[in-house]
């Protein structure tokens, strides 16, 4: 359906975020699964809205990714969502509340997707907005979930034949729509011109370099993709 709910909450507010989730987790286990939270942040960075009114937001916000935009536990960051924990001190902002918008693994914990014909549906209203995150691959939609190196407390699908519907949907029109071909062309940050493979290390060797000239008031460091073959 559509996400009038998430336009109007950033309408009266200047900007509207999501939550990973609306409803407590079961304390079961040796640790509460909202610890995850506490560490990745509360809300969701992969759905969110602003007018005009949340432009101060969003300036801060591409000021501190463009930069900082890594995972670093050490440092409390993870990528661009972690600065987003920070906005309810910050600046104005609504929670959107509508069971539908930002559906994802974080809070099928106690739903699951239903169908009334073509049309699927979530506990409270219509499905808005289904967030593939974590790994999706469309060869294998059964295996919906996080990346394989990350431990989260997503359901299998077996669970929930509903999201299990969707995924396999959501696959084929991957597949149709040129996902193979697409994801064959290789990323023109992968390697440097003369064919080296780009690690984790260089790049973090780089940004190091980069932050370190900007305090400095310093020329940035040479660009290592200067001369690349255009992609």
């Amino acid at each position: 359906a559509g996400l009038e709910p998430l336009i109007e909450v950033a309408a009266q507010n200047g900007t509207a975020l999501t939550a990973h989730s609306l409803t407590p987790y079961p304390a079961e286990g040796p640790m509460p699964p909202e610890t995850l939270f506490l560490r990745h942040g509360t809300f969701n960075a992969g759905v969110l809205a602003s007018n005009a009114r949340g432009v101060p937001f969003l300036d801060w916000w591409a000021e501190r990714t463009a930069r900082h935009t890594v995972r670093s536990d050490p440092d409390g960051l993870t990528l661009d969502q972690t600065w987003v924990s920070l906005v309810p001190a910050l600046f104005e902002y609504g929670l959107v509340r509508d069971p539908g918008v930002n559906v994802m693994g974080w809070n099928i914990h106690d739903r699951d997707v239903s169908w009334d014909g073509d049309e699927p549906t979530v506990p409270g209203g219509p499905l808005r907005c289904f967030h593939f995150a974590g790994s999706f691959d469309p060869h294998h939609p059964e295996r919906f979930g996080p990346a394989p190196d990350r431990h989260e407390p997503w359901p299998d699908l077996d669970q929930r034949p509903g999201v299990a519907l969707l995924c396999r949907d959501y696959a084929a029109r991957l597949l149709a729509a040129g996902y193979d071909e697409h994801r064959a062309t290789p990323s023109p940050y992968a390697h440097l011109p003369d064919g080296t493979p780009v690690d984790d290390l260089m790049r973090a060797a780089y940004r190091e370099a980069l932050l370190a000239a900007e305090a400095a008031g310093a020329d940035e460091p040479p660009n290592p993709f200067a001369g690349a073959p255009s992609a």
